[in-house]
């Protein structure tokens, strides 16, 4: 754990395969976000107004599960300058990123749906 604070961790050019532990967490977290791109696809096939949220959601997840899986290739295969351990820090720092603005669009919704509906009450009454 204190190898997280030092600089020469992160920006070695050849830091090797990753450790068996760090390995399966990551197949992991791809396999999660495989399953939950094709969760997210499935619900994406719905007609309705959370349509376009879960054609987020799923983008988020499919992406984020290739990019896992060109990582997780680039660090067992131990290719210099690919297989740092910086990308997997800027992996994080853009999904969280992205996590953020998906949420930020969620919390959007209610308020649009609201305004639809009462779009639609109104329209209701017009020739």
């Amino acid at each position: 754990m204190s190898n997280l604070l030092i600089a020469q961790f992160w920006f070695n050019q050849s830091p090797g395969a990753l450790i068996p532990a760090m390995a399966l967490l990551l197949l992991g977290i791809i396999i999660f976000f495989l399953l939950a791109a094709i969760v997210s696809f499935i619900l994406c096939q719905r007609k309705g107004f959370y349509r376009p949220l879960w054609y987020k959601t799923m983008n988020f997840f499919a992406s984020n599960a290739i990019i896992g899986v060109v990582l997780y290739f680039f660090s067992q295969q131990m290719i210099p300058f690919l297989s740092a351990r910086i990308w997997f820090a800027f992996w994080a720092i853009g999904m969280a990123a992205w996590m953020i603005l998906i949420i930020i669009y969620a919390k959007k919704l209610p308020a649009k749906k609201k305004l639809l509906n009462q779009e639609k009450i109104f329209k209701k009454y017009l020739p």
